[in-house]
C-alpha cells in the first residue's frame, strides 16, 4: 500500500524531486572527481616508493671525498655475503685499484720486470665500474657480471693476454711468492693492455697472500637503499657503524656515509601532504553532503506535513512516513546518481572498484539526511498540525 501510494505521489509531484536529483548528481560528480585525484596522488606516492633509487656512498669524515678512501674489509663485509647491513642495501658496488704481478717460475717478484706488472681494477660489479667505463666486456660461456659478486676468484683480461685466454686462468701475486689463481671469465675490450678486472673475492685472496698489511680494503663503495619505506630504519642502522660527516672536523679519521635522499624526501613530503589534504576534503564533502541533502529533502517533504499527520491519525505507524520518504528519495538518488556517474565518466572520473564503497557511503549519508528531514517534519503534535497551527 505504501509503495503504490509513493508511486502515485511521484507521478503527481515529480518536479519536487528535481532539487534532490540535482544535488545527488552534483555531489556524485564532485565525489568521483575527488576520488580520482586522490587515487592519482596515492598512485604517484606508491610509484616513488617503489621505483625511486636513493643512492648512498661511503666518504671520508668530512664528506668531501668519496673516492680513494680506505674502507676496511670489516666494513665491506657488512654489505656483502649476508652482512649485517644487507637488509638495507642493494646493488652494492665497491671498487679499488691494486698493482699485481703476473706470476711465473722465472720472475723475481721482489723486483718484478716492468712487463709483468699489471694494473688491477677489483670490483664486485664490472658493469658499474667507473674505471672501466667505455670498455666492452665479452663474457665466456657460463659467466656473467653477477659472478663477480660471488666468492670465486675471477678476472677479465685484455685480448693481448693470449696465454691466459687459452689456459683459462691467470696467476697473480704481490711482492711475495704466493700466487693466486684467477679464472678468466671474459675479455675486456677497450682497456689498456696491462689492465685487468678482478672479482673482489679474488682481490681479497690476493691481498691475504701478502706478508705485509694483509687486510684488503676498497677505495670506494656505493649502494642503493633496498626498501624506501624503511628509510628511517636504514638510517638508524647505518648510524651504528658510520659517523655523521662534518666539514668542520678538518682531517678527522673515520668513514662517513653520504645518503642522497633530499629529492626523495621532498617528493614524498609533497605527495603525502596532498593525499592528506584530499582525505580531509573527502571528509568535509561527506559532511557537506549530509547538510545539503538534508536541506533538499526537507524542502521536498515539508509540504507533506499534513499528509503525514493524516496518515498517523488514520492509524498508520509513524514508521510508514519514513518508509515512504526513503522509497521516493531512493528513486531520486538512483536517478541523480546515475546522471552524476555519467557526467563524471565524461570528465574521465569513471567508477571503479575502489570508489564503489564511497558511493555506497554517499547513499547512506543521503538516506540519513532524508530520515533527519522526515523526523523534523513529523515532529510536533498531530492535532496541532491538522488544525494548521504548526
Amino acid at each position: 500500500m505504501i509503495f503504490s501510494y509513493s508511486i502515485k505521489h511521484l507521478r503527481r509531484h515529480f518536479k519536487e524531486g528535481l532539487l534532490s536529483v540535482t544535488l545527488v548528481a552534483v555531489i556524485a560528480v564532485l565525489l568521483l572527481g575527488l576520488l580520482h585525484f586522490l587515487d592519482g596522488q596515492a598512485a604517484q606516492l606508491e610509484h616513488i616508493y617503489d621505483t625511486f633509487e636513493i643512492t648512498c656512498e661511503l666518504s671520508n669524515a668530512t664528506g668531501t671525498q668519496t673516492k680513494d678512501i680506505s674502507i676496511g674489509s670489516h666494513v665491506a663485509d657488512m654489505f656483502l655475503d649476508g652482512g649485517v647491513l644487507t637488509p638495507y642495501a642493494k646493488d652494492v658496488h665497491m671498487e679499488t685499484d691494486q698493482r699485481a704481478i703476473l706470476w711465473s717460475e722465472g720472475v723475481n717478484t721482489i723486483t718484478p720486470l716492468p712487463e709483468t706488472v699489471v694494473e688491477m681494477v677489483a670490483t664486485n660489479d664490472p658493469t658499474g665500474s667507473e674505471a672501466l667505463s667505455g670498455c666492452r666486456i665479452e663474457y665466456a660461456e657460463g659467466y656473467s657480471f653477477a659472478d663477480f659478486g660471488g666468492a670465486d676468484a675471477l678476472c677479465l683480461v685484455p685480448p693481448s693476454m693470449e696465454d691466459a685466454l687459452r689456459e683459462g686462468e691467470l696467476l697473480l701475486c704481490t711482492n711475495s711468492m704466493s700466487p693466486v689463481s684467477f679464472r678468466v671469465a671474459g675479455v675486456l675490450y677497450g682497456a689498456e693492455n696491462n689492465v685487468i678486472c678482478a672479482s673482489f673475492a679474488g682481490y681479497r685472496e690476493l691481498m691475504h697472500s701478502r706478508a705485509q698489511n694483509p687486510s684488503p680494503h676498497a677505495s670506494s663503495l656505493r649502494f642503493v637503499i633496498r626498501d624506501n619505506r624503511a628509510l628511517n630504519e636504514a638510517k638508524a642502522a647505518f648510524g651504528n657503524y658510520f659517523m655523521q660527516t662534518d666539514k668542520t672536523v678538518g682531517g678527522g679519521e673515520g668513514v662517513g656515509l653520504m645518503i642522497y635522499d633530499s629529492v626523495f624526501i621532498d617528493s614524498v613530503t609533497v605527495l603525502e601532504r596532498s593525499v592528506a589534504l584530499f582525505r580531509i576534503v573527502l571528509v568535509l564533502l561527506y559532511l557537506l553532503s549530509v547538510a545539503l541533502c538534508f536541506f533538499g529533502a526537507y524542502l521536498t517533504v515539508r509540504g507533506r506535513r499534513q499528509e503525514f499527520a493524516i496518515m498517523c491519525s488514520m492509524g498508520t505507524y509513524p514508521f510508514s512516513a519514513y518508509v515512504s520518504a526513503l522509497w521516493e528519495h531512493g528513486i531520486f538518488f538512483l536517478i541523480g546518481g546515475g546522471l552524476g556517474i555519467g557526467l563524471a565518466a565524461l570528465f574521465g572520473y569513471a567508477v571503479n572498484g575502489s570508489n564503489i564503497l564511497h558511493l555506497v557511503g554517499f547513499a547512506c549519508c543521503y538516506l540519513l539526511s532524508v530520515c533527519l528531514a522526515v523526523a523534523q517534519v513529523t515532529a510536533g503534535d498531530i492535532v496541532t498540525v491538522l488544525k494548521g497551527k504548526e
